[in-house]
């Protein structure tokens, strides 16, 4: 079987944005699900057993390709990210993109350390990346739902989060130049 190191698999196409010069930059992320059954002893004189299946929700890093207007490829970038949850469906994983007027933010949440931080990946027009942590989700009370937030303006996003059983909203906002 294939490891990870072996190469470029399990991604999937996420997003696809159509450039102002009429070329695409198409985005994927490397998303899988791998699932582990348990099964306990014999219970009774009925001979009955039991048991259960755990998912694991894998989301991992992103691939970003710009492709000019001829369909060549312009620059390529792969964005590190890991994130593995269990029995949730992967619903605080994955990512969110925004398109702001000079760049492109993925942002996400970063379980590392025991702590959940929220990060984001920008890239500018010629493939240049840099990772920054926008704030720590556990001192602030919340745990992001990428899937579901939406981009309210050129330079904001609103993320539905949920963290001990309250709803509340996020309000990001880059200043982009």
């Amino acid at each position: 079987p294939p490891r990870k190191s072996d190469g470029f698999f399990d991604f999937q196409p996420r997003e696809l944005i159509v450039k102002r010069d009429g070329g695409a930059i198409l985005v994927a992320e490397s998303a899988s699900v791998s699932s582990e059954s348990y099964t306990s002893n014999s219970y009774g004189t009925f001979g009955i057993s039991s048991g259960f299946t755990v998912n694991y929700y894998h989301y991992d890093d992103i691939a970003v390709f710009s492709f000019q207007k001829d369909g060549k490829l312009e620059w390529k970038q792969i964005l590190h990210k890991k994130q593995a949850t269990e029995g949730d469906g992967g619903y605080y994983s994955s990512f969110i993109t925004m398109i702001a007027p000079a760049s492109l933010y993925f942002i996400y949440n970063d379980m590392s350390n025991a702590q959940t931080n929220v990060a984001n990946y920008n890239i500018d027009p010629s493939g240049n990346h840099q990772r920054k942590e926008l704030l720590n989700a556990d001192r602030k009370g919340v745990m992001l739902i990428p899937q579901s937030a939406k981009q309210i303006s050129p330079t904001e996003l609103l993320v539905p989060s949920i963290k001990r059983n309250y709803l509340q909203f996020v309000k990001i906002s880059f200043n982009t130049p």
